[in-house]
């Protein structure tokens, strides 16, 4: 499935004001995303830079969890991160808890996009319920991701801290996991344990 980018040209984007480059310059970079140029990801200065968030990151969204989704988009759980990293409205939560059911490295990526939101905001119970049973799923990364998430959303379940105490066991497999956000995912994990510690 390809992103179709429905509506990409009616945003008022020459109103936006975008780090490095002009508002009227996101749609050509969401477009050369789309496209698989995701060397040079310029979009990521313009939209999310050192951790601010920049004119146009609220009106990129919809259109990167759309790419994210799409099977032919390169890079997909980059876009995941740069998502979670703009601070999806909850209106975009359920789009973000669709990607846990696409399982493999989008899925966990899925799950830890939710936790980043999970640390300012509260979380639907949709996505609360989806992630606690990812506890029980057959893949070790999936129920580590969605430890971290429900972890950051402060969750009371027995099952995080157990998730997430396993973990030691297969730290090495995990470190070798290529995590798309700003910290490894074991760095995740070490967070979540502390939060659940508290």
């Amino acid at each position: 499935m390809r992103a179709r980018l429905q509506g990409l040209d009616e945003i008022a984007w020459h109103r936006t004001h975008p780090n490095n480059a002009s508002g009227a310059d996101l749609p050509r970079l969401i477009r050369s995303v789309a496209a698989g140029n995701v060397h040079k990801f310029k979009l990521w200065d313009a939209l999310l830079h050192q951790g601010t968030r920049f004119g146009g990151a609220a009106e990129a969204l919809p259109f990167l969890i759309e790419l994210a989704s799409a099977d032919e988009t390169p890079e997909r759980p980059a876009l995941v991160w740069l998502a979670a990293g703009v601070g999806a409205p909850v209106e975009e939560e359920a789009r973000l808890r669709r990607l846990l059911c696409r399982g493999g490295e989008l899925g966990w990526h899925g799950a830890l996009a939710l936790g980043c939101l999970a640390e300012h905001r509260a979380l639907s119970q949709e996505s609360v319920d989806q992630l606690a049973e990812l506890l029980e799923h057959a893949v070790l990364v999936q129920r580590v991701a969605a430890a971290c998430a429900l972890a950051f959303a402060r969750s009371s379940d027995e099952r995080v801290f157990d998730v997430l105490a396993s973990t030691d066991e297969h730290f090495a497999e995990l470190s070798r996991m290529r995590c798309r956000f700003e910290q490894p995912l074991m760095g995740m994990v070490a967070r979540a344990c502390a939060l659940m510690g508290e």
